[in-house]
């Protein structure tokens, strides 16, 4: 960057500020910086590996040249903003909050030719893409909202920011619903609450669910005739680092199943995971590629809720409801056999059983590094194995769907043993299981690490990491070679311990690709693929690190490259 911006007073600026700033860089970033070039790194990573990249640029470029007077910033007070003067583009945007309906409309005027645009709310989880976006304000409305706009034009991005006056829509004292609606304080809200807020009410300012205590599931939402074979709790994959906490339903590739409400209640919030504003390298796109894919999310009662996702062909009122939109609240009820859409061609659907009742869990150490604010998995906390909430004969015909053998037969998926190496573990600074907020949608799991028997085979042991301890924008998962030593057994006076790490693939070369199948899950060793040497600092701190290409014969010692791990 010297040699190449050398005489070029805002290129020497630039590249001395990302430099400074390098360690909030990505390492695949870095490396691809090394590669490629600034000219030429963004056409080479995704988007996931290339976003921290871009934070920093945008940060840089908005700083003035060394020796220049103070600029001002571009984030106006009001409802308008408008690109700074010495970028060069005329972009504005304006919004306008409507307080009634808690709802902000944005426009924005005079993009480039050619450019993609993004916006993003401090008001809400959602995202959008395109000239005009729509949001709710999510949970409690403050005094303003922020809403900013990114400009790309390939590897420029330029950001303005629009600062709402939302007081009309805010109140002074704790939240008060109406009926059955539930308080809402203003104060910091427990991990319970926060999953309540998916029944927040316009209207009435509060989270509005109705009723209290659990239900049995009258029917489950594919026919067992219907149904291939279900994965249970605790799976782990590219995106899902630590043991899933809900069901995998694999309908038969020969018919189109549908998909129904398994109990009475409302519909409170759905996500069309193929609306235009979702990026399709991101996490929450449509995972079957049949069309409008929808996430709902139905309210039993104030303590419990049922979770359906990749669930396609939405008949009305939902499809109206939901349009191209990835976030929407409403309230739609319903009756168990209710049609909510359907799936075919063996697509996956997923359910997920929140349960209020039960109280947090305590099969995690520690139950706040699974959520903070607005971000990361409050309800996971609640979860719970849908088949406890069957009952005969449907309960029956939906075990012997199930994959597992062992009881129970739905799985689970929390294993942390305090003082041990066993369970769920954390980068140390990466977050907890929120990880980095701006990538959500992308490698939020990238500090994420589980060492945890298998879903399936219990008596074997996995190990699986967020980036795959290379930097990646994937997860990987390894089987422990003889699955010994049991990672109970790791203890702070066990010192530096080895595990040998194995790649694992079908065991059948017929279904090595084909994860719609039983045989898929059938697991072999695939090759040794190097060790893993984890240390336990204290009851709750461990120092990690992968030796690729390296036996556990031997002599390893933990290097820089060694990370250390929290929980």
């Amino acid at each position: 960057m010297a040699t190449n911006w050398a005489g070029w007073s805002e290129g020497e600026s630039l590249a001395e500020c990302l430099a400074a700033n390098a360690s909030d860089i990505g390492d695949q970033a870095k490396q691809g910086v090394i590669d490629y070039g600034l000219d030429d790194v963004y056409d080479q990573l995704s988007r996931a590996d290339s976003y921290s990249l871009g934070i920093v640029w945008d940060r840089c470029e908005q700083q003035p040249p060394s020796g220049a007077g103070d600029s001002e910033s571009s984030s106006q007070s009001g409802e308008t903003a408008a690109a700074p003067s010495d970028e060069p583009t005329d972009l504005s945007a304006h919004c306008t909050f409507y307080a009634e309906q808690l709802k902000v409309s944005c426009q924005a005027s005079d993009k480039q030719s050619g450019s993609s645009l993004k916006w993003i709310s401090d008001a809400s989880s959602a995202y959008g893409a395109g000239k005009q976006w729509e949001f709710i304000i999510q949970g409690p409305v403050g005094q303003e909202a922020r809403v900013s706009l990114e400009e790309c034009q390939g590897s420029t991005c330029t950001t303005i920011s629009i600062v709402l006056d939302t007081s009309e829509g805010s109140r002074d004292s704790d939240y008060q619903g109406q009926g059955n609606a539930v308080e809402y304080p203003t104060s910091e809200l427990s991990a319970a609450d926060l999953v309540r807020r998916w029944s927040w009410s316009r209207s009435s300012g509060s989270i509005g669910c109705e009723g209290s205590g659990s239900r049995m599931l009258s029917r489950y939402p594919l026919k067992p005739d219907d149904i291939n074979f279900i994965y249970p709790l605790g799976a782990l994959t590219q995106s899902h680092i630590t043991p899933v906490s809900h069901n995998y339903i694999y309908p038969k590739r020969d018919v189109v199943a549908d998909v129904v409400a398994p109990v009475d209640g409302y519909v409170v919030k759905m996500s069309n995971r193929n609306a235009s504003e979702v990026d399709t390298d991101s996490i929450a796109s449509s995972a079957a590629g049949l069309g409008t894919e929808i996430h709902y999310i139905i309210e039993v009662s104030c303590d419990f809720y049922v979770v359906l996702d990749h669930v396609v062909d939405p008949p009305e009122p939902f499809l109206s409801a939901v349009g191209d939109t990835f976030d929407v609240r409403t309230r739609i009820p319903i009756q168990a056999g209710d049609l909510l859409g359907r799936q075919r061609e063996g697509n996956k659907v997923d359910l997920s059983i929140v349960d209020l009742t039960r109280g947090e869990t305590t099969a995690y150490v520690d139950n706040t590094s699974y959520y903070s604010g607005d971000y990361g998995e409050p309800y996971k906390l609640f979860e719970q194995d849908s088949f406890e909430y069957l009952a005969e004969p449907l309960l029956t015909a939906v075990v012997e769907k199930s994959l597992r053998t062992q009881a129970p037969r739905g799985g689970t998926f929390a294993y942390d043993v305090n003082g041990t190496a066993m369970g769920n573990w954390f980068r140390d600074g990466t977050g907890g299981y929120a990880g980095n907020t701006d990538l959500r949608f992308f490698n939020y799991f990238a500090g994420h690490l589980a060492l945890v028997p298998d879903a399936l085979s219990p008596e074997e042991l996995r190990v699986s990491i967020g980036d795959g301890f290379r930097g990646e924008s994937n997860g990987s998962s390894w089987g422990v070679i003889g699955s010994a030593p049991d990672f109970r057994d790791v203890t702070v006076s066990s010192g530096p311990t080895k595990f040998g790490l194995e790649s694992l693939h079908a065991c059948d070369p017929a279904f090595r690709a084909d994860y719609k199948s039983p045989e898929y899950y059938v697991r072999c060793p695939g090759g040794e693929e190097g060790t893993l040497m984890v240390e336990l600092v204290d009851s709750r701190t461990m120092r990690v690190e992968v030796f690729f290409n390296r036996s556990m014969d031997e002599a390893l010692t933990f290097t820089d490259n060694a990370r250390i791990y929290v929980r």
